[in-house]
């Protein structure tokens, strides 16, 4: 009987706490088992009455792949800007989309794929990492600079691309025309 309540009693806590931070999703695979993602780290776990077990294989592939993730979709005047390369983080690709709104530039970087370096990066390796992201006009004069730390980076899987990788969002205050006279943009990587 001990056993029962607390067995309800580690699923309350499994579910409170995925629903408190949206870090691990539910679902149920094909055989009926019921599997825990962390949407994190992309670990996949099997419960079984008050065990979590690791999935390998075909399963915790397949889990990751339908996990949904939030698809960004961009407004009118919304951009999405060539990807850049950074050698120096195991030549991890850079993409970043963005918007203006209400006097402000909303961006989004993916930092993909996640190369060894760049999971040092996540990990907190480094003691505080940070990028740089720069925006520059046709003259390639700055427009907009900001600063962006490692720690703020999220761990995702990229549905589209089909690869995890490191994301951060974020706003820039600045007007219309300012937004819209950026024609470059640089993401600099530096590390402390």
């Amino acid at each position: 009987m001990y056993r029962n309540y607390l067995t309800v009693g580690l699923c309350v806590l499994i579910l409170a706490g995925c629903a408190a931070n949206q870090r691990y999703q539910l679902s149920k695979d094909d055989k009926g088992r019921l599997l825990r993602l962390d949407t994190q780290t992309g670990q996949v776990m099997q419960i079984d009455g008050d065990q979590l077990t690791p999935v390998q294989g075909d399963t915790a592939s397949e889990i990751k792949t339908n996990a949904q993730v939030p698809e960004l979709t961009l407004p009118n005047g919304g951009k999405a800007w060539p990807a850049a390369t950074l050698p120096e983080l195991g030549n991890t690709s850079a993409a970043l989309t963005s918007y203006w709104y209400n006097g402000k530039l909303h961006y989004v970087i993916e930092l993909y794929p996640l190369s060894k370096r760049l999971k040092l990066v996540y990990s907190g390796y480094y003691s505080n990492p940070s990028f740089s992201l720069i925006l520059n006009d046709k003259a390639g004069k700055r427009v907009a600079w900001t600063a962006i730390p490692a720690n703020r980076l999220k761990h995702t899987f990229n549905k589209i691309l089909k690869t995890e990788e490191l994301s951060a969002e974020g706003v820039i205050v600045m007007t219309k025309q300012e937004y819209d006279g950026i024609d470059a943009w640089l993401l600099q990587w530096n590390p402390r």
